[in-house]
């Protein structure tokens, strides 16, 4: 696959930097140097294990990916070591260009995959939690079109293959967890209480029998939603290093 001449050349770039950044290393800030060091140390992994476990041949990802290491080589070479805003800018450089290594991990190999599914059971999640949230809390339309509005975000910046997505669909997870929660523990309590099925009957004039449906309709749901959002978020967790 020509993908693995062009991750061969970037691994050699990222060695070549490694080396050039020790050479160097009393005239970087020590703590920042360490972390790029590390960094580097990771990419030159991820790079490994990205030719190990190569599944799509994507050589102009690879060539991308190898001409911007080899211009971070480039940009070394004409540093003014006086300058330590520029030292600094560098290492901040170098540290954010790893980020693009990790995440094509993901792009080769195929596992970009799991994310995606991840992704798709956390927003399955949060629409069973809407649907759910005006039975359980006597949420609004305008409250769920809020709700809504960070959701769309997330969406966007996922696709973009952006952290933001992330943080912003943590924030949601909450309100899902809350949600799901209270309609287990409500559906369990009224199926385990005739006189609650009761009472539920009478609010939605239809028979007691329908009323059971709905009861075990929602505890359904609420199981499904809390399981795909604790798996989506475990997933995503473990796998954040595929956005950038």
């Amino acid at each position: 696959m020509r993908s693995v001449r062009e991750l061969l050349k970037l691994r050699d770039h990222l060695e070549k930097l490694k080396v050039s950044l020790q050479e160097k290393q009393y005239f970087f800030p020590h703590k920042q140097l360490l972390a790029v060091v590390k960094l580097l140390n990771r990419a030159i992994r991820t790079v490994n294990s990205t030719i190990h476990e190569l599944k799509y041949d994507l050589p102009e990802l690879a060539k991308s990916l190898s001409m911007k290491c080899n211009q971070l080589l480039n940009e070394y070479d004409s540093l003014d070591f006086r300058n330590k805003r520029a030292l600094r800018e560098y290492l901040d450089n170098v540290k954010y260009f790893t980020r693009y290594i990790f995440a094509a991990y993901y792009d080769f190999t195929g596992k970009l995959s799991i994310v995606k599914r991840a992704y798709k059971l956390y927003v399955l999640s949060f629409v069973i939690s809407i649907i759910l949230a005006p039975l359980i809390i006597g949420a609004s339309i305008m409250f769920i079109g809020l709700l809504m509005f960070p959701l769309f975000i997330s969406i966007h910046a996922f696709r973009a293959r952006r952290k933001l997505g992330l943080v912003i669909a943590s924030t949601l997870v909450p309100f899902i967890l809350f949600i799901s929660a209270n309609a287990l523990y409500y559906s369990i309590y009224a199926l385990l209480h005739l006189e609650e099925v009761e009472v539920i009957a009478s609010a939605l004039n239809v028979g007691i029998l329908l009323a059971y449906l709905i009861l075990v309709g929602i505890l359904l749901a609420s199981i499904v939603s809390l399981t795909f959002v604790t798996y989506s978020f475990i997933v995503l967790y473990r796998h954040m290093d595929a956005f950038i």
